[in-house]
């Protein structure tokens, strides 16, 4: 019947598996903590804005602001539009790009910062946009009037000359765009004449005054000019009411075409206010540049700011991941250690159940002696394995014990039943030679024991009978042979008994005692009855040889023939006859 608890079950059940668990159980926390570590660091990475975003921003806001440089210095309306292009380009993707931030953990006030300045940006770009559009137009518009007042100033000489003479001046009628030919008459007397010269040079000024001030380079030289050309307008006015009634229409046609160069008229704009106009737009423009870079500086503090706050968001993921994993090494090492002491102690268990124990039945084994018990070690009365192998060791031993008792004491009867007994019994070995003799036989040879141990049979016999035994000895050993190589029968053909003892009393098979002669101490020779019983055992076959005292009988008279085959069967007669006759 097993024992139980088995004690392998038990060890792997109680601390292999905890071990194997422990191990696992490592292994998943490690897995654990690395997918977490990784989804929260995609999800970091989701919602916090990326350098790479931050350093796009700000490129675009210098993009922007070096756009707004290339439009303010515009040339032609084609340059502009090639800037307005990149700068609307720009734009958008600055847009697009915070866009994007709105879906990521970015703070609030740097978030209305960005947008902010992006709006500055954008209000200043339009602005720029239309200041340079509108250059270009007061460009347009002063250099159409630039031309027609250098036509009338190219005029101006040639119609006083014409109207000195009463001449209608040449061109004058396409310049004014006049249906009908004007035909003036010549001054009536001096004062007329005087009257269209003062008209003429005060309208030449006005005309060199108007064309000044469309270069002028200040606000006070243009007021400076402004005021000389109205004042030249004004006096040339004068002088047109003392000229003559013949030229008076078309010189007030001149003079209203003038007034119109100079101040305006029928929405358009004179001389004086698009040069106005123009400085106006030219001191605006440093200004909205100024803003721009203004509003591109914000946008770069503000990326500057986000940038600083990713390093320190970065610096503290870093930090917390840091200590996350120093927390997750530290709960590892925690459990491997207590899988490593569970180990051990599982160790020290099996040391302590099994090593130690078995060390204990070494040394108790080694201990017990024939006439010393088997000492039990502590733990033999366990129900595990070693306890019943402890057990079925000491069981082993009471055993070999008994046997050892039972052995001895079969010794000490045999022995006691050899020197009891009056007949002479002689232990041969497989060879023939001596191996003990009993107290009958030792006083039938006349020899001691330990004279005789490991003789040949020729120290106790004469030759014939030695050589009679030694085939009789033969003859034992060719029957013990056989009979291994025999079917389970009871007795063998040879005289071999159940027991494995054969009787080799006769020759041939015939258990009738041999008669020989014995050798006496003393040199006499004995009769002798002699009988072999023959007896396996381990390092061979035992032999016991029986020595009886024979009486020899006087030969009784005969025939001679049946005398002799007398003498024959039996040479102790013949000797006996001899010894007789002599």
């Amino acid at each position: 019947m097993p024992p139980r608890p088995r004690l392998a079950l038990r060890l792997a059940a109680t601390h292999g598996l905890l071990a194997f668990l422990i191990v696992l159980l490592v292994g998943g926390f490690l897995l654990a903590q690395d997918r977490w570590r990784r989804d929260r660091q995609d999800l970091l990475d989701e919602s916090i804005p990326r350098f790479s975003d931050m350093l796009a921003i700000s490129r675009l806001g210098d993009v922007l602001a070096e756009t707004a440089g290339t439009l303010a210095t515009a040339r032609d309306r084609a340059e502009r539009t090639r800037a307005v292009a990149s700068m609307a380009e720009a734009r958008a993707a600055l847009a697009a790009r915070l866009s994007d931030l709105n879906g990521t953990r970015l703070e609030p006030a740097t978030r209305e910062r960005l947008r902010a300045a992006l709006t500055d940006m954008g209000a200043a770009l339009d602005s720029l946009d239309g200041l340079v559009s509108r250059r270009f137009d007061l460009r347009d518009a002063t250099a159409r009037a630039t031309a027609r007042l250098a036509i009338l100033g190219d005029l101006l000489p040639d119609l006083e000359r014409d109207l000195l003479a009463g001449r209608t001046p040449e061109g004058l009628p396409a310049f004014l765009l006049l249906r009908d030919p004007v035909k003036p008459a010549g001054p009536s007397g001096g004062r007329q004449a005087a009257a269209i010269r003062g008209w003429a040079r005060n309208a030449q000024v006005a005309v060199g005054m108007m064309l000044a001030a469309t270069g002028a380079a200040s606000p006070s030289d243009l007021e400076y000019l402004s005021l000389r050309a109205d004042e030249s307008l004004r006096r040339a006015a004068s002088a047109i009411r003392r000229s003559g009634r013949s030229v008076i229409p078309l010189l007030e046609a001149l003079q209203a075409e003038l007034t119109a160069l100079a101040v305006g008229a029928e929405g358009r704009d004179g001389v004086v206010r698009l040069s106005q106009q123009r400085l106006g737009v030219e001191q605006n423009t440093p200004a909205v540049l100024v803003r721009g870079r203004q509003a591109s500086d914000r946008l770069t503090a503000a990326v500057a700011q986000v940038i600083a706050d990713l390093e320190q968001t970065q610096a503290v993921r870093r930090a917390g991941l840091e200590r996350e994993a120093l927390l997750w090494r530290g709960g590892a090492v925690t459990v491997v250690a207590v899988g490593l002491g569970v180990t051990l102690f599982g160790l020290w268990q099996v040391w302590r159940a099994l090593v130690v124990r078995l060390r204990a039945l070494v040394r108790a084994t080694r201990a017990a002696g024939d006439a010393t018990p088997l000492a039990l070690p502590p733990g033999a009365d366990r129900t595990d394995e070693l306890g019943a192998l402890i057990r079925a060791v000491a069981a082993l031993d009471a055993e070999r014990r008994r046997v050892d008792r039972a052995r001895h004491d079969g010794d000490v009867q045999g022995r006691l039943l050899l020197a009891a007994t009056p007949v002479a019994l002689v232990l041969l070995g497989g060879d023939g030679r001596v191996e003990g003799l009993n107290a009958a036989a030792q006083r039938l040879f006349g020899q001691d024991e330990a004279a005789l141990l490991g003789r040949a049979l020729e120290a106790l016999f004469d030759e014939d009978t030695t050589a009679r035994l030694r085939r009789r000895l033969d003859h034992a050993c060719d029957s013990r042979t056989s009979d291994t190589r025999m079917s389970d029968t009871g007795t063998s053909d040879t005289g071999t008994s159940d027991t494995g003892t054969s009787n080799t009393g006769g020759e041939g098979g015939d258990p009738a005692p041999l008669a020989g002669l014995g050798r006496h101490a003393d040199g006499r020779r004995l009769p002798l009855a002699l009988s072999l019983v023959a007896a396996p055992r381990p390092d061979g076959l035992a032999v016991v040889l029986v020595a009886q005292p024979r009486e020899v009988a006087p030969p009784e008279p005969g025939p001679p023939a049946l005398a002799k085959a007398d003498d024959d069967r039996d040479p102790t007669r013949s000797s006996a006859t001899t010894h007789d006759a002599s």
